[in-house]
């Protein structure tokens, strides 16, 4: 009796022990505060970084070449309204401010004639009159294709690149992402987060949007601290984007 209690402890000890070793080497993401930033080396990255934290998207204007790089990412972050659009200075932050409005209120009228923002919107809502914006022929298949994920709109269109394009925005494989010999990194991007395939991510010759790409499917500090330099700067800027995306 005693050696079924001692044997009983044991296994109980056993247990406590593989749960505080598995608990240990769990990975404990920074924060998300004031000091966040401090991390970031790159000067002007790290004034993006506290443009982000505080949703300023005006303080983007602090980051010197680094500017579009804070207004493209700041805009899909923020809760965007007309009088934050126009109180913007920049010409190109105040572009995207109302990008991010148009696609948040899905209402095409806000894209200021940004073709991107009208694919974009005829995607997310399926609508296919949203099309009627485009006057080049290989757009209006292209947008009919992603409207209706239907890639048989493609076959519209007669010049084969741009047949070829007008695939990549529906990938079923690395051979649609393929064009004149290179591969497109927008429809990597897609193929990969379709697939929940961070690897495909590998392949993009661009710290932007490879970061973009990866952290995408799984938002992990770790894959930054794996970089050195701006990229290692430029990793933590999407990290923080999507860690901002979850606040309500």
């Amino acid at each position: 009796m005693i050696e079924k209690k001692y044997l009983l402890l044991l296994l109980i000890g056993f247990f406590v022990v593989i749960i505080l070793f598995l608990f240990g080497r769990q990975k404990v993401q920074p924060p998300i505060n004031e000091t966040f930033c401090d991390q970031i080396r790159t000067n002007l990255l790290n004034n993006a970084c506290r443009a982000m934290v505080s949703k300023d998207i005006n303080k983007c204007d602090n980051s010197g070449g680094y500017d579009i790089f804070c207004f493209d990412v700041l805009s899909e972050i923020i809760n965007p309204s007309v009088e934050m659009c126009d109180s913007i200075n920049s010409n190109y932050g105040k572009l995207m401010c109302y990008n991010s409005l148009a696609i948040k209120t899905k209402d095409p009228k806000f894209c200021m004639n940004n073709d991107d923002c009208y694919l974009k919107i005829a995607s997310i809502t399926s609508n296919t009159t949203l099309c009627d914006f485009f006057s080049d022929k290989s757009s209006y298949y292209t947008c009919l294709a992603v409207a209706s994920n239907d890639r048989g709109q493609c076959k519209n269109i007669e010049n084969v690149f741009e047949e070829k394009l007008c695939l990549s925005n529906l990938p079923q494989g690395l051979e649609d992402c393929l064009i004149e010999g290179n591969y497109d990194y927008a429809c990597l991007s897609i193929l990969a987060s379709k697939e929940k395939n961070s690897t495909i991510c590998e392949t993009i010759d661009n710290d932007y949007i490879k970061f973009k790409c990866i952290l995408s499917i799984k938002n992990d500090f770790e894959i930054c601290k794996a970089s050195e330099g701006v990229p290692r700067d430029i990793c933590i800027i999407y990290y923080l984007k999507n860690e901002l995306s979850l606040e309500p």
